[in-house]
């Protein structure tokens, strides 16, 4: 998805995803960088920068300390979300289209 798109939905989970560890992974042609936040101001951060690269969004997975679930997008994201107890959540940002 693009920017603009990911930055609503993530404002519209922005309850949720506090007190979350969220991890976003890098994905450019020179290989992939994994980025592990512990706040909301320094996720946003890192997408605001990837958006600066042109990156798009996605959705990777959900977790707590017992179990991992993946989530192909964000119909699936949402599911999870509302169908579980996590801790943490990763997501995808790639400049490879």
């Amino acid at each position: 998805m693009n920017a603009e798109t990911f930055k609503s939905e993530m404002k519209n989970l922005k309850e949720w995803l506090k007190g979350k560890t969220i991890g976003i992974t890098l994905i450019t042609p020179n290989g992939g960088s994994r980025y592990t936040f512990k706040t909301l101001k320094g996720f946003g951060a890192a997408v605001l920068e990837f958006e600066t690269l042109g990156a798009s969004f996605g959705f990777i997975k959900v977790g707590n300390d017992y179990i991992e679930k993946s989530t192909k997008d964000h119909a699936e994201f949402i599911h999870r979300v509302n169908n579980g107890v996590w801790t943490n959540v990763h997501f995808i940002a790639t400049t490879i289209k």
